[in-house]
Formats: C-alpha cells, sequence, structure tokens
C-alpha cells in the first residue's frame, strides 16, 4: 500500500536531506512512495543519521528542511 505526506509534514519523506525513492504528485502538492517502511540515506550532518543504517521514510528528524521540489 503507498504512502502519502504532504508539504507541511515534517518527516524524512519531505526533507531535502532524505535521499529514498520519492514520487512528485499532485503538482508538488505532496510526495508518495511504494509503502510505509520505505527507507532512504540521510544527507544530512547534523542529522546523527549520515552515512548510517537507512533512514524510514516517517521518522523525524531535527535538520528537517522541506523539499524544494514541494509547494
Amino acid at each position: 500500500m503507498s504512502q502519502q505526506y504532504n508539504s507541511m509534514s515534517a518527516v524524512c519523506a519531505t526533507c531535502k536531506h532524505w535521499g529514498g525513492t520519492r514520487e512528485l504528485k499532485q503538482y508538488g502538492d505532496y510526495v508518495e512512495l511504494d509503502n510505509s517502511m520505505q527507507t532512504g540515506a540521510c544527507y544530512s550532518h547534523e542529522s546523527g543519521w549520515f552515512n548510517c543504517s537507512p533512514v524510514q521514510a516517517s521518522s523525524y528528524c531535527r535538520c528537517w528542511e522541506k523539499w524544494s521540489a514541494l509547494r
């Protein structure tokens, strides 16, 4: 089942530092993932997850910054 997050959701899936596979939908209103357990790399040096285990898309982080592709 797919998972969707809008541009106001401060989760890794909507963060500019997250490197997982995501698809932009509805002209940039939200991102869609294949499933809710999807993971990806975090490219923020301050997050504590940089170059570590994959981070789940639904995770929260103090270094969150909105992905520029989102409106």
